[in-house]
């Protein structure tokens, strides 16, 4: 077993392994969202499970959608600028947020996900 395992990792370049951490880390984390999504939408808004899950299939669906333009921004504009632009625009985002819950419907699915505990708390 400790042999396929060594296999396995010498069979891959670095970056690859990388890539896999972060690839189940970040599906680890959109696991844990998913119950904690359905209660506060049941019990803080007082909707039905049904409209929990809806709300999770419009997530699940813009990061769908977010991946694949990620994807493509990566290779049309290389790692470095991405991360600096996904860094301004959350920033961006987090402060149309503060303004006016009006404005919360700018906010895209993806950007609430990560915002959402910090700065649009109070909106609700």
């Amino acid at each position: 077993m400790k042999r396929r395992l060594q296999l396995f990792f010498q069979a891959y370049p670095k970056d690859a392994l990388y890539f896999m951490a972060a690839s189940f880390m970040n599906a680890t984390g959109k696991a844990i969202l998913w119950p904690l999504t359905t209660l506060y939408v049941h019990q803080v808004l007082g909707r039905s499970y049904g409209e929990a899950g809806l709300v999770l299939l419009y997530q699940a669906l813009a990061g769908i959608l977010g991946e694949f333009a990620g994807g493509a921004l990566y290779h049309r504009l290389g790692p470095k600028r991405l991360i600096i632009g996904s860094m301004v625009r959350a920033v961006g985002a987090a402060q149309l947020c503060s303004l006016d819950s009006r404005l919360l419907a700018v906010c895209s699915a993806a950007q609430l996900e990560r915002l959402y505990e910090r700065h649009c708390a109070a909106l609700y």
